[in-house]
């Protein structure tokens, strides 16, 4: 490894811009600065929620099984990723803040291990230094064309990195802390890619079958889609060469593995329902709906006119959708676009590669997932097939610009350049996060919380706790009554119920919600009411401030 990149400065450069941009992100979030007393912790708002949740469950999940929810008391948590939690909860056995390793150890140990393994699958192609250059240029930054929505909406390049993140844009390597599991299973795949086609024997299948459980730890959709291309790899040496008794051997290694994974991380044969859901272009639609991207009222007002209308095969409604998926399509893939001029090339010429042919048939079935079905729960996440397809096809763009260096034509060079430089916007963009402002929980609410924390075990009720982050779970290290809709919807956890329960009572009624304290936000509607209820004497109020009541039912402690 050593060797080869010192032959290599220019991989070393793109190798450490990488990580600097990469960590950008992530590295200047969740530090506690405490200045005259007064102390704040800093989160940023792109990353507030999903960091609290992830902290709250390492912290409160794992006292049993199966696991706790740490969002809504008395419930248990299945059918989710949780290897980088159990990670976090044993880092926190050894004596590391879940803050720190979320924060800081993890995210420093996914971008290096993810720089690692690019540089590790070149040196396995034994690719020349300039295609290997472009490889890591693309595996590194490849980015959608966000920036155009930007400019279309508010005239400017600021503000594109995270444009319609998480509906509608796709996470690339270089913002892959937006979910530190998309971080870890890159590297995952492409120690896959590698160990699938070395000669390695036995010892293959076993790490092969190995990996394949980790990958369902972190990513489902990258399990999924890691599955599918180990399938079509396998039937194409199959109808080459036969099958073997070592083939038999790894599939049934890795088969077994998956089952394991897909048993130990989702629960495999408990009865859970199938999670997509038929929903033509309901993704796409946004891109002409939503302000923030390419909003047209008239185009918008048309297309529900015509769907209401139902008189049968609409020349107009079809523009509209085809411009809608176009525009899903450009935003998205960026200058990654190029893979399927490459692909077309390749069967003109009668030259394509077989395993970039799996990484095509990849990017097309992941892209129309997101096209044609919705989540149940996180309805918007089947997106999260496409980051792995639009991954793969930064493979496929690579071997595009190769081919373009290698060309004689300068207008092919011209051309490279503009699909270098074009890919560059959102990658300056980032950089403004190193020293973005941050979402700060204020002195007070430190104070509240540290509390709490002291104040004997119990179950928390925060008032209008539908769209409330997890601050009480995360850092007092109690397990609301009821949290965040969106996340319990997201994890399937059924909290009809209870929603219906909370949403029965206003002010004066909170006293019925069977918790042990009662963290009162003075901001919220019927907060008066709710503290004239609980100042009677079946509760005590623990903590007072300006922003933040808590109060504690007396009998609990009886």
């Amino acid at each position: 490894m050593r060797k080869y990149l010192g032959s290599n400065k220019l991989l070393i450069g793109l190798s450490l811009l990488f990580l600097v941009i990469s960590l950008s992100f992530i590295l200047p979030n969740g530090d506690l600065v405490c200045k005259d007393s007064l102390c704040q912790l800093s989160i940023g708002d792109w990353h507030m929620h999903d960091a609290l949740w992830h902290i709250s469950l390492a912290k409160l999940g794992f006292g049993s099984w199966p696991l706790t929810n740490p969002f809504m008391s008395g419930s248990t948590l299945s059918g989710y990723n949780f290897l980088l939690d159990y990670i976090m909860y044993l880092m926190m056995k050894v004596g590391l803040s879940p803050f720190t390793s979320f924060f800081k150890v993890l995210p420093i140990i996914a971008a290096i291990t993810y720089v690692y393994s690019v540089i590790s699958y070149l040196k396995f192609k034994k690719m020349p230094k300039v295609k290997a250059n472009i490889y890591a240029f693309f595996l590194y930054f490849a980015s959608s064309f966000s920036y155009l929505a930007t400019l279309y909406a508010d005239g400017k390049f600021t503000g594109s990195t995270l444009r319609g993140f998480p509906v509608i844009s796709s996470i690339t390597p270089v913002t892959m802390f937006l979910n530190i599991q998309f971080a870890f299973s890159l590297s995952i795949i492409l120690w896959i890619l590698m160990i699938s086609q070395s000669n390695m024997k036995f010892l293959r299948s076993l790490l092969l079958g190995f990996l394949y459980f980790l990958l369902f730890g972190f990513k489902f959709y990258g399990a999924i889609v890691a599955l599918v291309m180990y399938g079509l790899f396998s039937l194409w040496t199959v109808a080459n060469t036969g099958i073997t008794k070592q083939k038999i051997f790894e599939i049934i290694s890795v088969g077994i593995f998956s089952l394991l994974g897909l048993y130990v991380f989702y629960g495999l044969g408990t009865g859970s329902q199938f999670p997509f859901v038929y929903a033509p272009f309901a993704l796409p639609h946004l891109f002409i709906d939503d302000p923030l991207l390419f909003y047209n009222h008239s185009l918008t007002l048309a297309r529900y006119f015509l769907y209401e209308k139902k008189t049968g095969f609409s020349p107009r409604l079809v523009g509209i959708e085809v411009l809608s998926i176009f525009l899903f399509i450009i935003f998205n893939f960026g200058t990654r676009i190029l893979s399927n001029i490459y692909i077309i090339s390749s069967i003109i010429r009668k030259n394509l590669i077989f395993e970039h042919l799996v990484f095509f048939i990849i990017t097309i079935v992941t892209f129309l997932i997101p096209i044609f079905f919705v989540q149940s729960g996180g309805w918007y996440n089947t997106m999260q097939f496409l980051y792995y397809g639009l991954w793969f096809a930064s493979f496929l763009t690579a071997e595009y610009c190769y081919q373009l260096y290698t060309s004689k034509s300068k207008i092919k060079h011209i051309f490279l350049l503009i699909m270098f430089l074009l890919t560059i916007p959102n990658i300056i963009d980032q950089l403004r996060y190193i020293n973005a402002p941050q979402i700060t929980i204020s002195s007070n609410e430190l104070k509240a919380l540290e509390v709490l924390k002291a104040a004997p075990p119990g179950i928390v009720h925060i008032n209008d706790p539908v769209h409330r982050n997890g601050y009480v779970s995360a850092l007092a290290e109690k397990i609301p009554y009821y949290l965040d809709t969106d996340q319990l919807m997201v994890t399937h956890t059924e909290h009809q119920d209870r929603l219906d329960f909370i949403n029965t009572y206003k002010g004066g009624s909170i006293t019925t919600v069977p918790a042990d304290y009662f963290y009162i936000y003075k901001t919220e509607w019927g907060t008066q009411d709710a503290i004239q209820a609980l100042s009677n004497p079946g509760f005590k109020i623990i903590y007072e401030s300006d922003e933040i009541n808590i109060y504690e039912r007396i009998k609990t402690r009886e």
